[in-house]
C-alpha cells in the first residue's frame, strides 16, 4: 500500500464493525462527482458478519445524496479497485455509507429493510451498522450498504432492460414528466438511453396512467393491470404506509424496473430515515398528523400547496386511485 495507508489504531473499540479510512494525503472529500483516491480497512473484529476480519483495499470516495448532503454528518460513495466482499455481503466494487443524520436511532433504515425481506421484494438491499473514521477523525454509525444499481445479487435485469427513479430532484441527466399524472421520472439504467427507449419509456407511462384514471382502469384487460405488476405495488404499498413514509407517495426513492416480456415492478425499496414519525413537517405542508394512525400513501392525490410553497412537483398520486378499485383493495387485505 501507498505509505499515506493507515492501519486501524488497535485502541479503537470494535463491538460493531470498523471502516477506516485514508486519503492520500488528507485530502478532503468535497464533491459528489469526482472520486477522492484513499485506502480502506473494514474490520469485523468480532466476526459478526464474515469469517474474513479484515478487508483492506485501496479506493476512490466521494460524496452522494440530494439534502442528505448538505447535512454536517455526510453520506459516502465507495468505489473499491477490485470486487470485494463487504462483511459477508456480495461481492461489488461498489458500495455506499449511509450517514442516517436525520435519525437518531440510526435504525430506521434497518427496520425497514427488514420488513422489505419479509415482503419478499425482488431484491432487498443489505445494511450492516458501522464506526466510521476518515483520516483519523471519527465520523458516528453508519450504515454501509449496497449501491442501487443493475449488477448481480442487486437489480438483476438485462443491460437493454430499464431501471427508474421517480424523484422530484430530476437529477439523472435524462428525465421526464409522466404525461398524465406528472410524476417525475428519471433514468437510472441505462443512464443515457436512445431516443427510442425514452419514446418507449413515456409512452409506456402514458398509457399506464391513461388507463388508470380511465373508466376501465379496473378492468384486468383494459385497466391499470395491463401495465403493472400489481403484487409489487401492494408490497410497496404496505412497507410505505406502515412506516408512515413522507416519500412513499411516487413522488422520491421510488424505483421500478421495466424488463422484456414484463410490467412494470416495484423491484426494491430505499430511504425511510423520514418515516416512523421522523418527519418534522408534516403539519407545516400538509396539514397531517406525523403520528402512528391515518392513511398517507393511500389518500395523496394531488399536489399541496402552502406557506407560498407549491408541491405540484410531486405529481398525482397513483394509489388514491388504485384504492378505488375493490379488487385492489381486497389484494392489499389478503
Amino acid at each position: 500500500f501507498n505509505p499515506n495507508w493507515k492501519p486501524i489504531p488497535s485502541e479503537i473499540d470494535q463491538d460493531i464493525p470498523v471502516v477506516y479510512i485514508t486519503t492520500e494525503k488528507g485530502a478532503a472529500i468535497t464533491s459528489k462527482e469526482e472520486y477522492v483516491r484513499g485506502y480502506i480497512s473494514i474490520s469485523d473484529k468480532k466476526g459478526r458478519y464474515s469469517d474474513v476480519k479484515l478487508l483492506e483495499s485501496p479506493m476512490g470516495i466521494r460524496g452522494r445524496g440530494n439534502t442528505t448532503w448538505e447535512y454536517d454528518k455526510k453520506p459516502y460513495k465507495i468505489k473499491l479497485d477490485e470486487k470485494q466482499k463487504v462483511l459477508g455481503m456480495d461481492k461489488n466494487k461498489d458500495w455506499v455509507l449511509l450517514a442516517n443524520y436525520c435519525d437518531k436511532s440510526l435504525m430506521r433504515n434497518i427496520v425497514a429493510m427488514e420488513i422489505s425481506r419479509k415482503l419478499e421484494f425482488s431484491w432487498t438491499i443489505d445494511m450492516i451498522p458501522v464506526e466510521v473514521y476518515i483520516n483519523d477523525v471519527y465520523q458516528g454509525v453508519y450504515n454501509i450498504c449496497q449501491h442501487k444499481e443493475v449488477a448481480n445479487h442487486r437489480v438483476e435485469i438485462a443491460e437493454d432492460e430499464l431501471l427508474f427513479e421517480l424523484d422530484k430532484s430530476m437529477d439523472e441527466p435524462v428525465h421526464f414528466r409522466s404525461e398524465v399524472c406528472k410524476i417525475p421520472v428519471n433514468f437510472s439504467h441505462p443512464e443515457l438511453p436512445s431516443a427510442e427507449v425514452t419514446k418507449y419509456a413515456k409512452d409506456y407511462f402514458r398509457d399506464f396512467e391513461t388507463a388508470l384514471y380511465s373508466d376501465d382502469f379496473a378492468s384486468p384487460e383494459k385497466g391499470y393491470a395491463k401495465y403493472i405488476d400489481v403484487d409489487s405495488f401492494i408490497k410497496y404499498y404496505i412497507i410505505q404506509e406502515l412506516s408512515y413514509n413522507i416519500d412513499g407517495k411516487c413522488c422520491k426513492s421510488t424505483f421500478l424496473t421495466k424488463q422484456k416480456d414484463k410490467k412494470m415492478e416495484m423491484y426494491f425499496v430505499w430511504d425511510f430515515d423520514l418515516a416512523f414519525g421522523n418527519c418534522n413537517y408534516f403539519g407545516k405542508y400538509y396539514n397531517l398528523d406525523n403520528g402512528p394512525t391515518g392513511f398517507h400513501t393511500r389518500d395523496y392525490l394531488s399536489d399541496y400547496t402552502s406557506g407560498g410553497v407549491n408541491y405540484g412537483n410531486y405529481g398525482k398520486g397513483w394509489y388514491f386511485r388504485l384504492f378505488q378499485d375493490p379488487a385492489f383493495v381486497a389484494k392489499v387485505k389478503a
